[in-house]
């Protein structure tokens, strides 16, 4: 991936990522990255929708914190965004975060060289790494591919929580094989970073396969066993 930064000057947004990404930009997003993206519509996660629909309210333009305690996540924080025919998340996040970000793409190196066609418990690893980082107003946000996936946590809650999934859950223990997936990535990825890089790998974010129209995990059956067939990282 290469790197271009398209202003050094504090007072102006600095750009820096994807060359060919970066240059299919709108002029307006590159002039104002912030005004531009907060307007961009937000990332309906299961978390967010449940809640939603659950208010029978998707107006979002009028958050209290008392909403965000109740939800227990800050919503405006993903914002979808589509560029020449694909869908991209915008993450915004701390600038405090860059340095890990920079550690962490030591790790997505070691995932791109030696993970190729090794399988965990049936599931291939791939990486979701930024792909354009904006400074802007105190703020870096995030251009990142949008996966057919949500995070772990989160799929691990829906598939203990939601009326519509917990009984197929008892069942074929889906959460359980999630578990032993991402433990067996985490344990292959300890063995090979380097130990300073070993916190890290307790920091990054693992995705697994989902339908987000019908909130159910997607999941791959053989004779005699069910599966998820891959895990992104991020």
């Amino acid at each position: 991936m290469s790197y271009s930064l398209w202003s050094a000057k504090e007072e102006r947004p600095e750009i820096w990522g994807d060359e060919k990404i970066i240059k299919s930009l709108s002029e307006e997003l590159k002039r104002e990255p912030t005004l531009f993206i907060e307007k961009l519509p937000l990332y309906r996660r299961p978390y967010l929708t449940t809640w939603a629909e659950k208010r029978g309210d998707w107006d979002f333009s009028n958050l209290r914190i008392a909403h965000l305690l109740e939800l227990g996540f800050d919503p405006t924080r993903l914002r979808k965004f589509k560029l020449q025919g694909l869908e991209y998340i915008f993450e915004r996040v701390s600038p405090f975060f860059l340095s890990s970000l920079e550690r962490k793409g030591k790790i997505f190196k070691k995932i791109v060289e030696e993970g190729q066609g090794l399988r965990f418990n049936n599931a291939s690893v791939q990486i979701n790494p930024p792909l354009v980082i904006i400074r802007d107003k105190g703020n870096i946000y995030i251009l990142r591919r949008k996966v057919e996936g949500i995070h772990m946590e989160e799929a691990l809650d829906q598939l203990r929580g939601a009326t519509h999934l917990k009984e197929m859950n008892r069942e074929a223990g889906i959460d359980r094989k999630i578990i032993i997936t991402v433990n067996q990535i985490k344990d292959w990825l300890l063995r090979r970073v380097e130990k300073g890089l070993r916190e890290e790998v307790g920091d990054l974010a693992f995705f697994v396969p989902w339908d987000l129209e019908k909130n159910i995990p997607k999941l791959h059956l053989d004779i005699t066993n069910i599966y998820i067939d891959r895990v992104w990282i991020a």
